[in-house]
């Protein structure tokens, strides 16, 4: 019986309109997942119109709207439900045409390679019109649109193509001032000419919410590129006028962008979050985001939104279910082995867990939640359905119930990322905080240079010749740094602070830059020879503005410029902290020139365990070394 017959058959009966719809599909449910997960997409490719959300004071879900066939529909849109590439559905309570709708799809994975997927939807109709604009809707959206959306993820699929959503209208571009500006960006030197062609033609094709709010490094993935050279292109396209930038502030708990700004400038200190119901404040290492959308003069995108609860949109969360006060619900966690946490939505508490292969380790399968959260502190379980929860809800009202993965995705671009670039810095200068604001950066590695002895340079050499020497030794610091993804923050005499964000990156810099010193030493031998200082340490600081620039305030900044101080030329100083970092482990395994030793610095309580690498032993290392206090600094 076809769909249509189907549906005929229903329209005598007054009984709840109920379809399990199973279509199988020759894709893996890995790749399905989050293609029909994607509601915000998946609604205008089967021919929804956008939707205005409202969200509902101090009460779950959202007042929606939305004109359909020439009718305009009113509802309540309660909170989505699902489990990760097993299931998904969403409840609405509409004034006039229904009582409830329900609607979702289950996922079964009939092999590597096939899934079965079952839409489902249930209606409660108040009447007999609305029965029949009902039908009238199921048939158009579940009909012959939705199968053929299928088929064509399927196809692309199975020829090796990336799959994407067909665009609900025509690209608006400006071909001629594009052609224009993609000539210029092709004349910046050391851009990828392929990545070039990537970003212009996804300019001139793709839908408007693939042009919108964009993430290079989740593009770049999407390409097989460089994330940091996608990145590159996109910094100088901004500059050109193609794109725009847009500092995003994400709520820590459903991860969506809660307010956006034009300029870091803007950046408030807080926000707030009316879903998650939280205040929380900024942090440049997860909660600022930089994004891109398409400058309105070279294509025009709306933005329209579809849909703002679907699992797509918040892909941390893994299981999302409602359990009705006083009520019981048992709840399977099919997730690989790693850790995560359980909360309640608009509740304080939460409760770590961690889920391990088979074996030995407890399963808690109980837990009571009440008007704070979950009522444990940790839980252990194991990857099996006897692994899952039972969740008893004690409070008075219905809850949400949510199983996150502690890790953030590392598709987005964060504040912290992005300022840390040199080429970021030379192109957005201007791009600084606002005059008194200080923002949390949970981690940032800091390198500190100085030459020895340079004063006593300047005096034998002369200004003129030293000067040369310091300029030269600058460039190539600014070479090095700049070569793995770090930035400088400031000059200081011939001293120089930058950062990175991880301490590998600084690492290479410093052992580069050393090599760089003894080049030019090499290629100069009439000048006096240089001897660099270096010092590294990572840890947490905050980020300001001071003489028109981002800068860097803390213990971390204060410990990482004494530390440099323990130097005596030639060498390479790094703190317990970074030598921690297994990257930095892998880099330091062909050097047998690391020696470790404790060091008290000046200021500092606390005794710091230090390594000395000695990156090229043949011209500086252990037999150069001083017994001496350098700059008041015991080594």
């Amino acid at each position: 019986m076809s769909l249509v017959s189907s549906l005929r058959a229903l329209l005598p009966s007054q009984d709840p309109i109920k379809l399990h719809i199973p279509i199988d599909v020759a894709m893996p449910t890995a790749e399905l997942w989050p293609l029909l997960s994607n509601t915000q997409r998946m609604n205008p490719a089967v021919g929804f119109p956008s939707i205005l959300f409202t969200p509902l004071q101090g009460q779950v879900g959202q007042l929606a709207s939305t004109r359909f066939l020439g009718l305009r529909f009113n509802w309540k849109e309660l909170p989505f439900e699902w489990v990760d590439q097993r299931e998904f559905r969403v409840e609405r309570v509409f004034k006039g045409i229904a009582e409830r709708v329900l609607v979702g799809a289950n996922f079964t994975a009939l092999d590597a390679e096939h899934t079965r997927v079952e839409v489902i939807a249930e209606v409660i109709p108040r009447n007999y019109p609305a029965r029949l604009i009902t039908l009238l809707v199921l048939e158009r959206v579940m009909g012959a649109r939705f199968r053929q959306l299928l088929r064509t993820f399927e196809q692309n699929y199975q020829q090796g193509k990336h799959i994407i959503f067909p665009s609900p209208s025509k690209p608006q571009v400006d071909a001629e001032l594009l052609n224009s500006l993609e000539m210029i960006l092709r004349a910046i030197p050391r851009l990828d000419d392929g990545l070039i062609d990537r970003l212009t033609d996804h300019l001139r094709e793709s839908a408007d919410e693939e042009v919108t709010r964009m993430k290079p490094f989740a593009l770049a993935d999407r390409w097989g590129a460089s994330r940091t050279e996608t990145l590159r292109i996109f910094l100088h396209a901004t500059r050109l006028g193609l794109l725009d930038l847009q500092w995003e502030m994400l709520c820590p708990n459903c991860r969506v962008s809660k307010a956006s700004y034009s300029t870091l400038a803007d950046l408030q200190e807080q926000a707030h979050c009316e879903s998650c119901h939280i205040t929380f404040d900024a942090n440049f290492d997860q909660y600022v985001e930089l994004r891109f959308t398409a400058n309105p003069r070279v294509r025009t995108a709306e933005g329209s939104t579809y849909c703002v609860g679907g699992p797509f949109i918040t892909p941390h969360i893994k299981v999302q279910v409602r359990v009705p006060a006083g009520a019981t619900r048992r709840v399977s966690i099919p997730l690989p082995a790693g850790n995560y946490h359980l909360r309640c939505l608009g509740r304080p508490a939460r409760t770590a867990f961690s889920l391990v292969e088979e074996g030995n380790a407890p399963i808690e399968d109980k837990l009571e939640v009440d008007e704070q959260g979950p009522r444990l502190s940790a839980l252990r379980l194991t990857r099996s359905e006897q692994g899952a929860l039972e969740l008893f809800n004690k409070s008075n009202e219905e809850i949400l119930f949510i199983v996150e993965q502690n890790a953030w995705d590392q598709d987005g671009v964060s504040a912290a990322v992005v300022t840390s670039m040199q080429e970021f810095r030379d192109l957005f200068g201007s791009e600084v905080l606002a005059p008194g604001l200080s923002i949390e950066i949970r981690t940032l590695t800091f390198l500190f240079s100085d030459l020895k002895n340079s004063t006593v340079m300047y005096e034998e050499a002369g200004d003129s010749m030293a000067y040369t020497q310091v300029r030269d030794h600058f460039v190539a610091l600014t070479a090095a740094i700049s070569a793995h993804q770090g930035a400088i923050v400031k000059t200081i005499g011939d001293a120089v602070m930058a950062i990175f964000t991880s301490p590998n990156d600084a690492l290479q810099a410093a052992i580069d830059s050393q090599h760089a010193i003894a080049r030019l030493n090499e290629a100069n031998p009439t000048r006096p020879a240089l001897r660099l200082k270096l010092g590294l340490h990572t840890g947490p600081c905050i980020a300001i503005t001071a003489n028109n620039v981002i800068d860097y305030f803390g213990s971390t900044v204060n410990a990482a410029a004494r530390i440099q101080g323990i130097s005596i030329g030639g060498d390479i100083i790094l703190s317990q902290e970074v030598a921690d970092d297994p990257r930095v482990t892998a880099l330091l395994a062909p050097y047998s020139t690391v020696e470790q030793f404790p060091a008290t610095l000046k200021g500092l309580t606390s005794t710091f365990v230090l390594y000395r690498l000695w990156p090229l032993p043949h011209l500086w290392g252990p037999a150069d070394k001083e017994r001496t206090t350098v700059g008041g600094l015991s080594s």
